[in-house]
């Protein structure tokens, strides 16, 4: 057996055979040879014209969802850098009262400035 052949083989799952029961037919209509079967998807909700309408309104949905889910994940990571920037204002903070310098103007005393008092 070819390598891919095995690996189609491992990999493909096995699916039993499903056999869907034919509707029950009353003998009136049983007896005549032109019978329709019924459609599986209603056709009245589903109009050909309709379905690129159905999928674009999917679509900015979905998009929605997405932009929703990316401000609540910038928020929360704007949360944490917050927490992160104020134990870093605090070490500074008590390195500067420990009697280290910092250099006027940068960025490290403009940090211990912000941090509330």
């Amino acid at each position: 057996m070819p390598p891919a052949a095995f690996i189609l083989h491992v990999t493909t799952p096995q699916v039993p055979l499903i056999l869907l029961p034919r509707p029950k037919t009353s003998p009136s209509s049983a007896s005549s040879a032109t019978t329709r079967p019924t459609p599986q998807v209603p056709l009245i909700l589903l109009p050909l014209p309709n379905v690129t309408i159905y999928y674009s309104v999917w679509r900015v949905a979905s998009n929605h969802s997405a932009a929703n889910g990316a401000k609540a994940l910038l928020a929360s990571l704007d949360a944490a850098s917050d927490v992160q920037r104020y134990e870093l204002a605090a070490k500074l903070a008590g390195l500067q009262a420990a009697g280290v310098k910092l250099r006027p103007g940068e960025w490290p005393e403009r940090l211990v400035q912000q941090l509330p008092r």
